[in-house]
């Protein structure tokens, strides 16, 4: 033991005998050098394998290793045959849970790692086929509902247009818009043709309003009234 502060360690040492001194050292060494012999073979013995983790398997297998042999630098012994059963409980049930009792068997390190390795490839080769079967599935799924969508929209726009085509103006007697919406002489907005229409832009709902302008305007110029001569005068009708 190197002891920098004995005094810090031993309580009345000034009373004490140096046999005494030390048996107090040795008993707090060996518990404390018990309590981390325990917790290193907690450390080694609670390790679990993930599968699908970003751990390996072969990474694992050597971080066992490791930890094996930090337990026997404490002083614990752990054989082949140990070991192998600390393996076993480290790998999850339910991938391996068929595999595990014929492991279990298998005392030899070596023949163990490889077994388990051999069989952990069919897992592995399992789980990406399953999981590219999975993608596929989505993709398709995916797929479809953008064709459900495109079908529908287009089913839309067909309906759409068909109820248009089926509308019938009751004022230029056109197909396509009813009458409220009409730009055309008569319509619910006669006058304001659309910049689209290369048509003629026939005025004649403005007619009756030019006609009646230039009767005004004569009969300003005639003093407001018709002269009384006897005669009927009628204003001509501008057309």
């Amino acid at each position: 033991m190197n002891i920098k502060d004995l005094h810090s360690m031993v309580d009345d040492i000034g009373e004490k005998s140096a046999t005494e001194i030390w048996k107090q050292l040795s008993d707090m060494y060996i518990h404390c050098d018990e309590m981390q012999k325990n917790f290193a073979d907690s450390a080694f013995k609670g390790l679990r394998f993930v599968v699908n983790g970003s751990q390996m398997l072969a990474e694992f297998f050597k971080k066992l290793k490791v930890k094996r042999k930090e337990v026997m630098d404490f002083g614990n012994q752990y054989l082949d045959e140990d070991f192998c059963a600390t393996i076993v409980n480290s790998l999850p049930g339910l991938e391996f849970d068929m595999m595990l009792q014929a492991f279990a068997s298998i005392k030899v390190l070596a023949d163990l790692i490889q077994q388990i390795e051999l069989y952990y490839s069919h897992v592995e080769g399992r789980v990406m086929k399953v999981t590219t079967k999975l993608q596929q599935l989505l993709q398709a799924d995916s797929n479809s509902i953008i064709q459900v969508l495109q079908a529908r929209i287009a089913q839309l726009e067909a309906s759409g247009k068909k109820k248009n085509d089926e509308k019938t103006c009751t004022n230029c007697k056109k197909k396509g818009h009813v009458k409220e919406d009409c730009f055309r002489p008569g319509g619910g907005k006669a006058g304001q043709w659309p910049n689209w229409w290369q048509g003629k832009h026939d005025n004649r709902n403005n007619g009756g309003h030019a006609s009646s302008s230039l009767a005004v305007s004569l009969l300003s110029h005639l003093g407001g009234s018709a002269p009384n001569d006897g005669l009927d005068w009628k204003l001509p009708q501008v057309v």
